[in-house]
């Protein structure tokens, strides 16, 4: 008996001469790992990004642990026809996801639309990547346990104007919570709006200041889920390309 499962190629790693090990997120059992025989020979893009779908026996499925299958296809690939700036965000996200998220996690399904509806977002967007970017920190965080209200400080519920992002209080602190608010009401007014067209209102903020947010929400989701806060490569990588190019 076989199951056909679908994920989405967070990892590829060569294994041998024909063959490749995929890390994948599926709908069904969070991230995995699958062994791909013969992938190599076959063609086709299963990098990172694709979408792929594969069978493989009840007995590996039961087991857990590393599948092997050659049987399998792609039903999709975010590659972005090769634009560097929307692969290297739509790689930050990838490699936050690993690094917070465990394998067999519960509640695949959510990430698995989450992820996807990131990358369909990328495909058709030629608006401002680090607010989708954002946008998807924010509701990875939700996912996770740990929204972010955009709304209200957290330590005494006035509305937010100039705020901080507290980690350690879980949230948002005003301008009488904190001393030294450093986030513009502008930046909580658009993402709340979401995937609202928000192209004049990104132009507001400067490049340091788009930087800065985004390094604050990836520590946030690091802090909440016990990992070191540090940078993404994929995000260094992602702002020296901007800057070359």
């Amino acid at each position: 008996m076989e199951r056909i499962l679908k994920g989405i190629v967070l990892r590829f790693t060569h294994f041998g001469e024909t063959s490749a090990i995929l890390n994948v997120l599926t709908k069904d059992g969070g991230i995995s790992s699958v062994l791909l025989h013969g992938v190599k020979k076959r063609g086709g893009n299963y990098g990172t990004g694709a979408v792929v779908e594969w069978h493989i026996s009840k007995k590996y499925f039961e087991k857990g642990g590393l599948a092997k299958t050659s049987k399998y296809d792609i039903l999709d690939n975010y590659s972005f026809g090769g634009d560097v700036e929307k692969i290297s965000i739509r790689d930050c996200a990838i490699e936050l996801i690993l690094q917070v998220i465990p394998q067999d996690t519960g509640g695949a399904k959510e990430l698995f639309v989450l992820l996807e509806k990131y990358f369909k977002y990328l495909e058709k967007s030629d608006g401002d990547m680090f607010f989708a970017f954002w946008l998807f920190c924010v509701r990875l965080a939700q996912f996770l346990g740990y929204k972010i209200n955009l709304e209200t400080c957290v330590n005494c519920g006035n509305a937010l104007k100039t705020c901080f992002l507290s980690q350690e209080k879980g949230g948002f602190l005003c301008e009488n919570c904190y001393s030294k608010p450093n986030w513009r009401e502008e930046i909580l007014q658009i993402l709340s709006k979401g995937s609202a067209d928000i192209c004049e209102e990104m132009q507001k903020f400067s490049r340091k200041e788009k930087i800065f947010v985004t390094q604050r929400l990836i520590s946030y989701i690091q802090y909440h889920c016990g990992k070191k806060e540090k940078p993404l490569n994929s995000f260094n990588f992602f702002c020296d390309f901007a800057n070359f190019s």
